[in-house]
């Protein structure tokens, strides 16, 4: 029964979590417990657990006594599609909750997060709580994971081009689920299914907190994640066609499309060379699909690459097979880009740029800030 006398939430939720879950292998009852281990005054929470492809009753099993939790319900999603995409949909289109979340079947929730969450939209008067996500590694190690950069010392009323919150990709954290609306996931991607999705709250116009409290933690311990398979580039990065094709990007202010461009080229694109460490790697036709790549989002977004520090502009210049430049070393620029606090790291071809606020100066800045909450 529900911890709180406020409804059962077996129909009557405050919060609907969903949980996708793909694999039998996976500790989706590690990420049921947490999520209901809230103060018993707390807002009622239903978890609503997909099984992607997956038999239910294996997940049941799985789950022991929390399958027959009132607070659990369990759903059956087949598409034969490896993403997550789906069954996130399924899960929000059977939500009824003023409020929504997602969450991995990996990963899980720091004790009395959802209630923390909730308590903060309510005092903040937000649509969206951002939360501190944290990184815990197999041997139990966390590191804070400081996205969004947001303006030092701004906690509410966060705007998307000012407090940069395109690099938050995923929505993880607690959304009102009349802004969500009909907003779902990007249907068949294999990775990157959250970017528009997530970017359509951000700039929205809602009102957008951070919270201090409870984390979101992701374990870095599953090795079979769908997005940490290897694929070709053209497939990896397919989001980024699907977010610069969009007509809700194409009519956004320019600001909101170099914001969210220089994430795409900053992270998306350049961390390319952090996955493919080995010059094998980088066939010339690998090379020319990243390249198109750039050229779509500086046609999308043309000030997005001015905001690049001179050692990423080095890289892309470098990066299309005819460049001149072989495979060794274009590795080699992408670790002296790495080499933060350098000249070349820090600062942009043109002047004008040096201090923009998608330029690494301030980036690095605000980064720091945030990590050191």
């Amino acid at each position: 029964m529900a911890e709180s006398g406020a409804g059962d939430p077996a129909i009557d939720p405050a919060i609907d979590l969903v949980i996708a879950v793909h694999s039998p292998e996976r500790p989706v009852e590690r990420a049921v417990s947490s999520a209901l281990a809230g103060p018993v005054d707390g807002p009622p929470v239903r978890v609503t657990v997909v099984c992607h492809d997956l038999d239910p009753a294996i997940v049941a099993a799985r789950l022991g006594a929390l399958a027959d939790d009132a607070r659990v319900r369990l759903l059956a999603h087949g598409d034969g599609i490896r993403s997550p995409s789906g069954p996130f949909n399924a899960g929000l289109d059977a939500a009824t909750g003023e409020w929504v979340a997602i969450m991995g079947s990996d990963d899980e929730l720091e004790a009395g997060a959802l209630a923390a969450w909730h308590a903060r939209a309510r005092a903040m008067g937000a649509d969206i709580v951002l939360p501190r996500i944290v990184r815990r590694d197999a041997a139990g190690r966390d590191a804070t994971v400081a996205t969004p950069p947001a303006r030092p010392g701004r906690r509410t009323r966060l705007d998307g081009v000012r407090d940069r919150l395109s690099y938050r990709s995923a929505p993880l954290g607690l959304l009102r689920r009349a802004l969500v609306g009909a907003t779902r996931f990007g249907g068949g991607l294999s990775q990157g299914e959250d970017v528009l999705f997530s970017a359509r709250l951000w700039f929205s116009g809602a009102t957008i907190a951070l919270a201090d409290g409870p984390a979101y933690v992701v374990h870095d311990d599953a090795r079979d994640r769908v997005t940490l398979t290897a694929r070709p580039l053209a497939t990896t990065l397919a989001f980024i066609d699907e977010v610069l094709d969009d007509r809700w990007f194409r009519a956004l202010p320019e600001a909101s499309r170099d914001a969210l461009g220089a994430k795409l080229l900053r992270i998306n694109v350049l961390g390319e060379f952090v996955n493919r460490p080995d010059p094998g790697q980088w066939s010339s036709g690998e090379r020319d699909a990243l390249a198109r790549l750039v050229r779509s989002i500086r046609a999308a977004a043309p000030s997005a690459i001015e905001t690049m520090s001179i050692a990423d502009r080095r890289l892309l210049d470098a990066l299309p097979s005819d460049s001149g430049a072989d495979a060794r070393r274009l590795l080699a620029l992408a670790r002296a880009r790495r080499a933060y606090g350098r000249p070349a790291t820090l600062l942009t071809r043109s002047p004008r740029r040096v201090l923009a606020r998608e330029a690494p100066l301030r980036m690095m800045a605000a980064s720091f800030a945030r990590r050191s909450r």
